[in-house]
């Protein structure tokens, strides 16, 4: 952390990225002293930014109807079908089941 004051003129505060949270504490206690809207606007934003950011989550496998079996829905033979707010996958060619699978 840096303080800059310059007599007459003004005070700044730096701060390098990894007191980031340090900075967040002194705006709330600044803000807690005055609360303004552009002081709650810069907490909001740091608070986001010091957010872990999360990678969105995205499945791709599906159940088919007809022959019960998983499958990818970036594959040719996949097909979704919508009605009514319902969504059914299924293959558009189902694989054959195995000759010698158990009963």
């Amino acid at each position: 952390m840096q303080i800059r004051y310059i007599r007459k003129e003004g005070l700044i505060l730096l701060f390098t990225p990894n007191e980031f949270n340090i900075a967040l504490l002194v705006l709330k206690a600044i803000y807690r002293a005055s609360p303004t809207g552009f002081i709650a606007e810069a907490i909001r934003d740091i608070e986001n930014d010091l957010q872990p950011k999360q990678l969105p989550i995205v499945n791709y496998w599906h159940l088919c109807r007809v022959c019960n079996r998983d499958l990818n829905e970036r594959d040719d033979n996949a097909i979704c079908i919508t009605k009514d707010n319902d969504v059914v996958w299924k293959h558009k060619n189902c694989l054959p089941l195995k000759d010698k699978r158990p009963i």
